[in-house]
């Protein structure tokens, strides 16, 4: 038979010679014990966590380990050593000294109080200390790191095959070679063998021992292998676990799992048939190309996070021969970037796999099948030694970026199954040892109602149709978290998902479909779903105008779009959606997308109709009553001519959510004027400092302080005809204040009344808005040099705000902000408090975290009311609009042309206290007193609406409360109305 083997790398990682091969477990208890090989210590100062991250007093945690520690108080600095070699930590820079080299370090040590500390990451960075701890039960664990990646799942071996291990060490002596040896015990010699007895290896590199069964492996069974390592100062064993099985390969035909052979098929013919196919084709065997010559390496060692690949500051890293930030021009070193750099490079093998994989299918050319080959062939020759990571994953430290991944191994697998350069052995080896360990893994780490179980269902769905193990498909499908659970319970009534981010609903619903597509072919129709097609429509719904989606809460890097990006997994892709539905809302939206970009994608070739319809669309407003955002726009001919304005009143969003209830997001003039910006990467410092906080949102902040987490309600939401109006309250944002907003919206401007009260104590209510581009107002304002005493609470995001200026009134004032293209015409309507009116700059979008105008309107009173219209202005021109205040409850807006007058119900003890919100339209000048003007009463089932001075109205609208009408008389005369459930809409256009 054929000489193969079945493969196991085993990574050893000798460390610098500060670590004891022991554990020991810090309590942080008020006894202050510390347990090291069952020896009971006493530590002098308990270690503390600042958010998650734990510190550690430096003088007790390197005497637990057998360290020396000297002090130079002037300085400030210690000086650690152990065993000739020394680590100098200066107090509040990053910057570390480590055998004469200098480093930077993820956090710097500092003082709590009188106490020197360590972070968890720095210590781990320096020493090579894996570093666990229970912020619950303040329990510490810290293992030293000779051995990473030990064995954590058995090596499984097909019957009548050989069985290989390898054995990676890595020199971490910061000063000399080091030489290792490698033994096998006596019990398993006659069995195995090593391929060198010694390796010598330069600090920081890395060689291996080559450990493989003499013969074939003929008796099913399980078994453990031990090898013996030493060094100069270490000896250890390592275990090597592994498992003989008769298994068998599926005989179902390949492809048919998320690519089918029908799919396959067409798309051959498609790509010399149909010119954008060609165009596609041409771009992918582009890419294949620079995959054959990249020649990528899979990584030994499981990836971190991506956002651990970052400056200090947040900005990213780059690998320069090193972990190099462009910001700062220098080097950052330890575990944490090397496993941060890690995540890239195994998205880098998996999108090469990929690509190589769909051009092998595609063409037929065995260079990309051949490369395809080994990559997976790598990957399933180091799953095994790929250790479980804290977020559930091995290949990756979460179990989302594993199932992710595997999405994309798993049709590459499929679309390599009959190439004739990957054998029956190979292909036992990758099943055993890569897609079975890892949906065991990903199955183990269910995540329950969260667009990480979506991934994981798509991956283990994806499992069941490549081996052809129904049960997996049944279990990603019918299991308890499986597809039918989480569409029956995450997804909304409105069709949103429920963690209220449009990120994260488009990021699950790509699961949903890729799981779909796949198990489709398996006899399940998961599209048939109707909450499926609701999530389909939603982003639509939600969209501005241009289709770029907001960004609310967690809602990703601000300018993503349904219609300017192309997607290998399907984010945001309408291609399968449209073949599925044929909604001709699918068709309009993919016909905008190719108005400015050619079509291609995975999608689109494998899925996509052979023409696509005209479609048709009227995107009107949208109250999303369980995500709670309720989203108004204007009459327009064209709807990227609409204007649109987001009010966000409902849940929380769970740890996605942002405190940022009654925000309003706004776009005009085809632009976003007033956006929520979004979120930058969760590393960043800013993610937590500015993007979450209330002051970076369009509302209102108390007391400088941000709003708690809290649920607001929708009173009142409609849009007929002309009037289109909406007003929520969060009351609970802030213990003891009424927290009220109102929206009306005509054609092309805004009327915006925030009402805040509190009946026993005077507040500072601070009115933010965030424009973009330049600002100008008419207040008379002075710079502020003396920051703190504008801003005395600088917290809480205050402190980002920059280049402040200031000054008050208690008349009506203006402003503009202006970009390249349009610009927002502000007017705040006087009422009888005066307000400080303070600009400032910001940090804008998230993709950019430029400086941005803001504008802070502040008053100081138990009560106030923040009256704005807001008006878009294209190429910067600007208009005279104005505002008046009436009376509490009523405003006239003087347009060019004609007055506009509103009246918003804030006090249920006013007259017309079942009058919600009206208005009326009259020629310019005319004097009309809204309020007092509109009488009505009740005659059984019959509403009577006297309305005077009615020869001067060109149009009114009223909104009321008004239980069991059957009718309604205006002036004496019938006329017709809308009923609303308990309210009635009347619209009088003369």
């Amino acid at each position: 038979m054929r000489f193969t083997y079945t493969k196991l790398i085993i990574i050893v990682t000798l460390i610098l010679p500060f670590i004891s091969l022991s554990s020991y477990i810090v309590e942080a208890t008020s006894s202050k014990r510390v347990y090291w090989n069952d020896t009971v210590k006493s530590i002098k100062n308990e270690p503390v966590w600042k958010g998650d991250t734990l510190w550690l007093p430096i003088d007790d945690i390197f005497s637990v380990i057998g360290a020396k520690v000297g002090w130079d108080k002037g300085r400030k600095q210690a000086t650690v050593t152990y065993k000739g070699n020394k680590i100098v930590l200066t107090m509040n820079t990053d910057r570390i000294q480590l055998g004469g080299k200098s480093f930077k370090v993820l956090e710097q040590p500092q003082m709590f109080g009188k106490i020197a500390m360590i972070s968890e990451h720095t210590l781990e960075e320096l020493t090579g200390v894996d570093v666990d701890h229970n912020k619950k039960n303040k329990k510490i664990h810290l293992e030293p790191s000779e051995v990473l990646n030990q064995a954590t799942t058995i090596l499984k071996v097909p019957l009548r095959e050989h069985a290989q291990f390898e054995v990676k060490i890595k020199n971490k002596f910061a000063h000399s070679k080091q030489e290792y040896s490698l033994t096998i015990p006596s019990k398993y010699s006659n069995q195995f063998k090593v391929d060198k007895q010694k390796l010598t290896l330069l600090p920081g590199a890395v060689g291996q021992f080559v450990i493989q069964s003499k013969q074939p492996l003929t008796k099913s069974e399980k078994k453990e292998l031990y090898v013996n390592i030493s060094s100069s100062s270490q000896k250890y064993s390592v275990q090597l676990p592994y498992e003989v099985s008769d298994y068998q390969l599926s005989k179902h035909r390949h492809p048919n799992s998320f690519i089918g052979e029908q799919e396959l098929s067409r798309a051959k013919q498609r790509i010399h048939n149909v010119q954008w196919a060609k165009n596609y084709w041409r771009y992918l065997e582009g890419e294949a190309q620079k995959a054959l010559k990249l020649k990528v390496k899979v990584p030994d060692e499981s990836a971190g996070h991506s956002s651990w690949y970052t400056c200090k500051d947040g900005s990213p890293l780059t690998y320069q021969n090193g972990h190099f930030c462009k910001k700062e021009h220098t080097y950052y070193y330890g575990d944490r970037y090397d496993a941060g750099y890690r995540f890239y490079q195994h998205n880098e093998a998996i999108a090469a796999l990929k690509t190589l994989s769909v051009a092998y299918a595609l063409s037929g050319k065995e260079q990309y099948g051949n490369e395809a080959v080994r990559i997976i062939n790598e990957y399933a020759k180091k799953y095994p030694n790929y250790s479980l990571q804290d977020r559930g994953g091995r290949m990756y430290w979460q179990s989302l970026d594993e199932a992710v991944g595997m999405v994309d191994i798993l049709t590459s697998y499929d679309l390599l199954y009959s190439f004739k350069g990957l054998n029956d052995t190979s292909k036992k080896n990758i099943e055993l040892n890569l897609i079975r360990p890892s949906v065991q893994t990903i199955e183990s780490s269910s995540k329950g109602l969260s667009n990480w179980q979506a991934w994981h269902i798509a991956a283990i769905g994806m499992a069941g149709t490549v081996l052809g193990d129904v049960s997996f498909i049944e279990r990603a499908v019918n299991g308890p978290d499986g597809f039918n659970h989480l569409i029956q319970h995450g997804v909304m009534s409105d069709g949103f998902w429920w963690e209220g981010s449009m990120a994260y609903h488009t990021y699950t619903l790509a699961a949903f479909n890729i799981l779909g597509e796949a198990v489709s072919k398996w006899n399940y129709d998961l599209f048939s779903k109707p909450s499926l097609k609701q999530m389909f429509n939603a982003p639509i719904s939600y969209a501005y105008p241009n289709l770029t989606l907001p960004v609310n809460n967690d809602g990703g890097k601000f300018g993503a779009s349904l219609i300017n990006t192309f997607s290998s997994k399907g984010y945001n892709d309408y291609e399968s959606a449209y073949s599925r539905y044929k909604d001709p809302t699918y068709s309009w939206l993919l016909n905008q997308k190719y108005k400015s970009l050619y079509r291609r994608g995975d999608f689109a070739l494998f899925f996509g109709e052979d023409v696509i319809g005209n479609g048709q669309s009227s995107i009107k407003s949208t109250n999303f009553k369980d995500v709670g955002h309720g989203i108004l726009r204007s009459n327009a001919l064209k709807n990227e001519d609409q204007l649109y304005v987001l009010m966000d009143y409902g849940p929380h969003g769970g740890s996605h959510g942002h405190l940022d209830k009654l925000a309003l997001d706004i776009y005009g003039a085809r632009t976003n004027l007033a956006p929520d910006f979004g979120t930058p990467a969760y590393s960043h410092p800013l993610y937590r400092s500015w993007y979450k906080q209330t002051l970076s949102h369009n509302t209102v902040v108390v007391d400088g302080e941000s709003q708690v987490e809290s649920h607001g309600k929708m009173i009142s939401f409609i849009d007929e005809g002309d009037f289109k109006h909406m007003h929520a309250e969060a009351n609970s944002a802030y213990k003891g204040i009424t927290y009220n907003r109102s929206i009306m919206m005509d054609s092309d401007y805004l009327l915006d009344w925030f009402h805040v009260s509190d009946p026993i104590k005077e507040h500072q209510y601070d009115w933010f808005l965030h424009g973009m581009g330049s600002l100008s107002t008419t207040v008379k304002s002075k710079a502020v040099k003396d920051t703190p005493s504008l801003l005395y609470n600088q917290k809480n995001g205050y402190e980002q705000l920059k280049n402040l200026s200031a000054g008050t009134t208690l008349t009506g004032w203006s402003g503009v902000f202006k970009n390249q293209t349009a610009g927002m015409e502000v007017y705040s309507v006087p009422t009888s408090n005066p307000v400080q009116v303070i600009t400032s700059t910001g940090p804008g979008p998230s993709n950019l975290m430029n400086g941005q105008p803001v504008i802070i309107q502040r008053k100081f009173s138990k009560e106030a009311d923040f009256i704005t219209i807001i008006r878009p202005s294209e190429n910067g021109k600007i208009s005279q609009i104005k505002g008046t205040l009436q009376t509490k409850n009523s405003v006239t807006i003087e347009l060019e042309n004609e007055d506009h007058h509103y009246y918003q119900n804030y006090s249920k003890a006013n007259t017309n206290s079942n009058l919600l919100a009206a208005k009326a339209v009259t020629e310019k000048n005319a004097t009309y007193r809204i309020d007092s003007s509109i009488l009505f009463s009740v005659n059984k089932d019959q509403l009577h609406v006297q309305v005077l001075q009615y020869n001067q109205l060109k149009q009114l609208s009223l909104y009321l409360d008004a239980k069991g009408i059957n009718s309604v008389y205006l002036n004496g005369s019938s006329v017709d109305y809308k009923s609303l459930g308990d309210r009635v809409m009347i619209s009088i256009n003369k």
